[in-house]
């Protein structure tokens, strides 16, 4: 027999206020637009939680519906934020040269954290077959910590200036059209001279 107290409308709102909307609030501000699973979610367990004062129905079964539905809601969040992490590792890679970067050592530990993400994000998505909503709740919740992380540390970190490395990119680019077209040039003279 468990001894867990029964869950209160008090638990939920706990929960929305600490955990919903600050993932709620992230994902607005990456996106410019909150998603729309999220608010059904929302919806969904304040109607739960409405049969408490409405319905009469128990405070416990309707605090455990409403719960249910606003941890898949932070889940879709979760899985959006990991989408937007892809497009920005990938937007990254083709924008800048990170082999240059600290003699190769950030492009070490860029790929080193990424990998640990996508790993993480993987084991999380097996953990969905799970009938656990807890276990499940819980991956996620270590992939968008470790999102958090990466963003901190190679997108948003002061300390490391990207910049440069895309101006040295263009620079090498420029330098070998300006051979190609000068071999160029020199194998048309040759030619013409040989030809002649």
């Amino acid at each position: 027999m468990s001894t867990q107290r029964p869950l209160a409308i008090a638990d939920v709102f706990k929960f929305y206020n600490d955990v919903v909307k600050p993932v709620y609030s992230h994902i607005e501000a990456i996106q410019n637009a909150l998603p729309i699973e999220l608010l059904f979610e929302i919806h969904s367990a304040f109607d739960h939680l409405k049969r408490y004062y409405v319905n009469e129905e128990s405070e416990h079964s309707v605090a455990k519906s409403a719960f249910g539905h606003l941890k898949r809601g932070v889940l879709d969040a979760y899985k959006i934020d990991l989408k937007v992490f892809n497009e920005e590792v990938e937007q990254i890679q083709r924008t800048y040269d990170l082999e240059f970067v600290d003699n190769g050592k950030y492009l070490l530990n860029f790929n080193q954290a990424k990998y640990e993400i996508r790993e993480l994000a993987t084991a999380a998505r097996v953990q969905v077959q799970n009938d656990n909503l807890d276990d499940v709740f819980e991956k996620w919740s270590q992939v968008s910590v470790k999102i958090a992380y990466f963003r901190k540390e190679f997108i948003g970190n002061k300390l490391v200036d990207l910049d440069w490395s895309t101006k040295k990119s263009k620079r090498f680019l420029t330098k070998e059209k300006v051979y190609s077209f000068l071999i160029g040039v020199a194998s048309s003279l040759v030619a013409t001279a040989i030809v002649s």
